[in-house]
């Protein structure tokens, strides 16, 4: 009788790690998710298309707290009301489902493969020389006038070699 608790008890435990893996990598896929989102809002052209800015916000920091919240839970009483609030508050977000990924803003705004790479560049604060975009990426950058208004040319002499000096 004793082998068998054992043998259970062996196999609730594997059972519980990969549930708890399970939920660790769909909590990392909707933080990483929310990160994007914070991370893309920052083009102001976008943020101004949304129809409630305030309340995305709002609803990201739900998302978090509500996974703050998951991570305490001990009692099956309350994963009832857990999965009714998760429900309204993966509703409000899956209203901004077009921003959630750059495929999805490329999807959006009918941009060209070539122009997502340059958009994610530029708002990871790094510099692109002139001659690595299109011009097809550039009439597609003028879709957001307010970005474009926020990237700078600047013009860089290029320096010389030691053998010219």
């Amino acid at each position: 009788m004793n082998q068998e608790i054992g043998r259970i008890n062996e196999t609730l435990q594997a059972v519980n790690q990969r549930l708890l893996l399970e939920i660790g990598q769909y909590k990392k896929s909707w933080l990483d998710k929310i990160e994007f989102v914070e991370h893309i809002i920052v083009i102001p052209d976008l943020a101004k298309e949304l129809k409630d800015l305030d309340d995305l916000r709002l609803c990201i920091e739900e998302v978090k707290s509500f996974f703050e919240k998951c991570t305490n839970v001990q009692d099956l009483e309350s994963m009832p009301m857990l999965k009714k609030e998760w429900s309204e508050i993966k509703a409000r977000f899956d209203q901004y489902k077009n921003i959630e990924s750059y495929e999805g803003i490329k999807k959006m705004y009918d941009f060209s493969d070539e122009t997502i790479p340059v958009i994610r560049v530029l708002l990871e604060g790094n510099e692109l020389p002139l001659s690595s975009i299109s011009p097809k990426v550039l009439e597609d950058l003028y879709k957001f006038k307010d970005f474009c208004n926020s990237v700078a040319l600047k013009f860089k002499p290029q320096e010389k070699d030691a053998d010219e000096v």
